[in-house]
């Protein structure tokens, strides 16, 4: 059992950041991953975590390759990859709990994970307040805990003492060792402080340049580097005089409170005796932890050092290991933490407040209209219930497209933004699992909302008025029936689902804006200005384009209606010429496109 790396490269457009890397890292054991910021430590985690594709090599965990088979993989690594995402505005428990869903745990499982987690990186006192008011060493904690979440047997921190106090730094550290000699896990930190890591880590690897120059043993790397020794002492002028007797050189430190000495430990011991024999009041006297500089020296001199064995020609996995999940569980999972982080928000609740108020203000204003609409007129039609929720639906559906693009186009760039998408990227999924289960989940959410906005338009239009057949007011008071009831039943059913496939293309349209958007509020533009250019399309090309490839000729909007519901209110208001649809089979290729290049573009993209 083992993570490893296999000649990975990878390559930033012309600039190589990853050269033919071989590392190993086994449970149990904790290595350091040392080298300058931009050596590509960073870019080495990404790859073995599954969020970026290496542009040669291949990275193993247990004999599973990472990107060809990540379920398997996924699930024994946990990752905390520069600043830890999470959802603000959610408790530090809900944050925890929700991932730990994501992954498979059931929910009380997931809960008690979570909360002994905190307890263990000292947040179980916070365990309950938003995210949003931690301190940046608080979030940094709470990473850790979202890495472990998951029960990793392998476990990669990128620079995971960013933001600690002192009293963290040491709190990080008995974390770290109790996880690899307790729990048996393999820990990878990284950082550009050598001091950082040497006591924590029983084996380091150097990277420089994106080319590994060393991966041994930290103590024979750190001895080979030749440190000089920091002497402290009461009295200077008497160890100085030491010194120059037994012709050593000294130098000050760069706090000018010691002394400097080129020394080799078999020198030591008798240099310690003369000075406490001379009095010299020696404090401290040890090889200072040499610097990354004087590390590169001695490597650049000697040659790479490697204590690991060569990999197998190839990794078999480890018999009696759990079965993976199956596709279906996967959807399941990503499609519940979607709705979740939905449902927990303000934004869908305020839309199934807003748009089925719209749909009441619709049938609302037709009944404000019926009320006169037969003074000083021989004859008239009456309204009946079909017309006046035709309005209603005519009413709110054009919002609904906004809302649904809107809500589809932050499905991804949203989590991008605040760091949770890689957060669940790093759960045992694939990458289409991912695209497919948030597209389901917005699809319910956006039938939900076509759902409320048809109870709202429908109850209101039975509350005011009958359904009935189109009949026309005569004269004398009598009743003629123009369309019988009968007729009308079918285009009721019709008006029911004539929206779903026009509105699922759209939710599709906004996944697919986020999907290329880098944040947010890109998305937001690119989702709003495709819909407004689709509607725009429509009288620009009227005549050049058959309308039916327009998504907006099947569906309401703000600049004019040509979908169906417009059809159902002539047809409800009696209108012997009115106009049938065209058919909406084009639809279906507007969201194929948008599935097949979210999942393109979604697959091949690193998530940062």
């Amino acid at each position: 059992m083992s993570l490893e790396w296999r000649g990975v490269s990878h390559r930033y457009g012309r600039e190589l950041a990853l050269v033919n890397l071989d590392l190993t890292l086994h449970p149990g054991q904790c290595l350091g991953f040392i080298g300058h910021n931009g050596a590509g430590k960073t870019t080495a985690m990404r790859v073995a975590l599954g969020l970026m594709r290496p542009t040669s090599g291949t990275v193993l965990v247990d004999g599973h390759d990472v990107h060809r088979n990540p379920v398997p993989a996924l699930a024994k690594l946990g990752g905390l990859i520069e600043v830890p995402g999470f959802h603000p505005s959610w408790s530090a428990l809900d944050n925890l709990v929700v991932f730990a869903r994501a992954a498979g745990a059931p929910a009380r499982p997931a809960r008690d994970r979570a909360d002994r987690l905190l307890d263990r990186v000292g947040l179980g006192h916070v365990g309950d307040k938003p995210v949003k008011a931690f301190s940046q060493g608080m979030r940094q904690r709470l990473g850790i805990a979202l890495a472990l979440v998951d029960e990793p047997r392998y476990l990669l921190l990128d620079e995971p003492g960013n933001g600690l106090d002192p009293e963290g730094l040491a709190e990080l550290r008995r974390l770290l060792k109790g996880l690899c000699r307790e729990d048996g896990l393999g820990v990878l930190v990284s950082s550009h402080q050598l001091h950082e890591v040497s006591e924590l880590c029983d084996r380091l690897a150097i990277l420089k340049k994106g080319t590994l120059l060393a991966a041994a043993s930290a103590k024979e790397l750190l001895a080979g580097a030749h440190p000089p020794w920091r002497l402290e002492v009461r009295d200077t002028e008497r160890a100085r005089a030491v010194l120059e007797s037994s012709g050593h050189a000294s130098g000050l430190d760069d706090d000018g409170e010691a002394l400097l000495l080129e020394l080799t430990p078999a020198d030591a011991p008798d240099l310690l005796t003369a000075l406490v024999t001379a009095n010299a009041g020696v404090i401290s006297f040890a090889p200072r932890t040499p610097s990354l500089e004087a590390i590169y020296l001695e490597l650049e001199e000697c040659g790479v050092v490697a204590d690991d064995p060569p990999p197998a020609e190839e990794a078999v996995a480890a018999d009696g290991e759990p079965a993976p999940p199956g596709a279906l569980t996967r959807l399941g999972r990503v499609f519940r933490y979607e709705l979740h982080r939905w449902l927990k928000g303000k934004e869908i609740w305020a839309a199934a407040l807003f748009l089925p108020g719209l749909a009441l203000l619709g049938v609302w204003s037709r009944h404000r209209q019926a009320l006169t609409e037969g003074e000083g007129v021989v004859t008239h039609t009456a309204v009946n219930a079909f017309e006046a929720a035709g309005f209603g639906l005519q009413t709110a559906l054009a919002s609904l497209a906004i809302v649904a693009v809107l809500v589809a186009s932050q499905a991804v760039a949203a989590e991008r933004s605040r760091g949770t998408l890689r957060a669940l990227a790093q759960r045992p999924f694939r990458r289409e699992d991912i695209v497919i289960g948030k597209l389901l989940a917005h699809l319910v959410l956006a039938f939900t909302l076509l759902v409320l906005i048809h109870a709202a338009a429908y109850g209101a239009a039975a509350w005011w008025f009958d359904f009935k057949g189109v009949e026309e007011i005569l004269p004398d008071g009598g009743v003629m029936t123009i369309v019988p009831l009968s007729e009308l039943k079918p285009e009721f059913r019709a008006s029911l689902w004539a929206p779903l496939v026009p509105l699922a293309t759209w939710v599709g349209l906004g996944f697919l804006a986020g999907v290329v958007a880098s944040t947010g509020t890109r998305a937001f533009g690119w989702a709003l200005g495709l819909l407004l250019g689709l509607d725009l399309a429509r009288g620009f090309l009227h005549g050049i384009v058959d309308p039916s490839w327009l998504p907006t000729h099947h569906f309401p909007s703000l600049l004019g209606d040509s979908s169906y519901v417009q059809h159902f209110i002539d047809v409800s208001q009696g209108l012997s010429n009115a106009a049938l649809t065209a058919s909406e089979r084009p639809l279906w290729f507007w969201l194929a496109l948008a599935l097949g290049l979210s999942l393109i573009l979604f697959r091949r993209s690193p998530i940062r």
